[in-house]
């Protein structure tokens, strides 16, 4: 036989044989409906037969197919190990960027009290030079006045004034 008259007749016995399910039907309806032990001898016998036919036919089409089952069969096992390995990493990205976004929310607070020290640390530096220079204007108005750089002594005593009332 070809195998082109092979496929055509397997697609044939396919078509005109009963499926697994009706033929466990059609085997329990048989049993039920004898009444003698030799009748159910009988299909107890078909059935053994028919099952060594199939396991024959099995043996045969994994002898035939060794090689393509055998990829088949490494290609799915390695197929499996890169979707299990890809699952692992998602999970741990999942928790990497769940504590990522945890710390990022525990440095945001952080980083406004930071911002608002930093603010805080600029006016202070602010009010310090403003003292020193509150603290030199007496040395340098003496000095002004001496040389009679009187505009200049006049200018640091407003400037000083004013230093005075925006730091209080």
């Amino acid at each position: 036989m070809t195998s082109s008259g092979s496929d055509s007749n397997d697609g044939y016995r396919k078509a005109h044989e009963p499926s697994g399910t009706s033929l466990l039907m059609s085997v329990i309806r048989t049993l039920s409906a004898s009444e003698d032990q030799q009748q159910r001898e009988v299909e107890k016998a078909k059935i053994e037969k028919a099952y060594r036919e199939c396991d024959q036919k099995l043996d045969t089409l994994i002898n035939d197919n060794y090689e393509t089952l055998t990829k088949t069969i490494q290609s799915y096992s390695s197929i499996s190990a890169r979707i299990k390995t890809s699952r692992e990493k998602m999970r741990q990205v999942k928790e990497d960027l769940t504590s990522c976004k945890e710390l990022l929310h525990c440095k945001r607070d952080e980083l406004r009290r930071l911002w608002l020290e930093g603010v805080e640390q600029k006016r202070i530096l602010s009010m310090l030079d403003n003292l020193e220079k509150v603290k030199n204007a007496p040395q340098k108005l003496d000095s002004f006045i001496s040389k009679k750089y009187y505009l200049h002594a006049t200018e640091l005593a407003t400037e000083t004034g004013e230093s005075n009332k925006m730091t209080l």
